[in-house]
């Protein structure tokens, strides 16, 4: 069968609008995966323009970490705010311990034990909200219809802010406090080195980076899959 002249032209614009896409939309790697529990899932719907973690069951581990997306060695000022929903913990079951999902910024370099203080915390657990800078804790209750708010961590010098907004609660951490953070993360995990029997899961609706000075840390809106896994 012949292919008429207009119809090869049709092709070849066709080809050129696919190939501006791919050029004005080009596809960033802006996250790394790293787990200990082989179930831990991360994707984005770049539909929806949403980031998902997600693990069926949590087992033991040396810190309770169970999974992460992160950038890494980034430098500079910043206020990072992530808007969550769909935070899913089921009831417990047993002596099952308490899971989270959380952003959290720490030293990489530094064991990650559960004697580990230098990082900070924003995040949402079955039973409670908290931010934590160190040692330093604040935490309010979540009731289990509360799935949805905001988590914040921000640097400003040696000045720094944990805060989440969710339901009717929120929590906040403010101190000055030193150390080298070499990673940001949104994690999955479990206090107290404990097993979870069921899904503990997350859905980040948007991660912003702003009032930055010199910040290499970058915002995502999950308009397509950044993550490396």
């Amino acid at each position: 069968m012949k292919i008429k002249f207009a119809q090869i032209f049709a092709l070849a614009g066709l080809v050129v609008a696919f190939s501006s896409c791919k050029e004005e939309n080009p596809c960033d790697s802006v996250w790394i995966s790293e787990f200990e529990n082989p179930s831990f899932i991360a994707e984005i719907d770049s539909v929806n323009q949403t980031m998902s973690l997600q693990i069926g069951s949590m087992s033991t581990t040396t810190s309770g970490f169970q999974g992460e997306v992160y950038q890494s060695y980034f430098v500079g000022d910043f206020n990072v705010v992530a808007s969550f929903n769909n935070f899913v913990a089921g009831p417990v079951i047993g002596t099952d311990g308490n899971p989270y999902a959380e952003l959290i910024m720490y030293n990489s370099e530094t064991p990650d034990t559960v004697l580990d203080t230098a990082f900070v915390r924003a995040g949402i657990s079955r039973d409670y909200i908290y931010g934590m800078i160190g040692l330093q804790k604040d935490k309010k209750p979540r009731l289990a219809t509360t799935t949805s708010g905001t988590l914040r961590i921000q640097k400003i010098g040696g000045s720094l802010l944990a805060q989440v907004s969710a339901g009717a609660e929120t929590a906040t951490v403010s101190k000055a406090f030193t150390f080298n953070p070499l990673r940001f993360a949104v994690r999955l995990g479990c206090f107290n080195d404990s097993t979870v029997s069921n899904t503990t899961g997350i859905k980040i609706t948007s991660f912003s980076v702003s009032g930055t000075s010199e910040a290499t840390l970058v915002s995502d809106q999950f308009k397509c899959n950044s993550i490396i896994y």
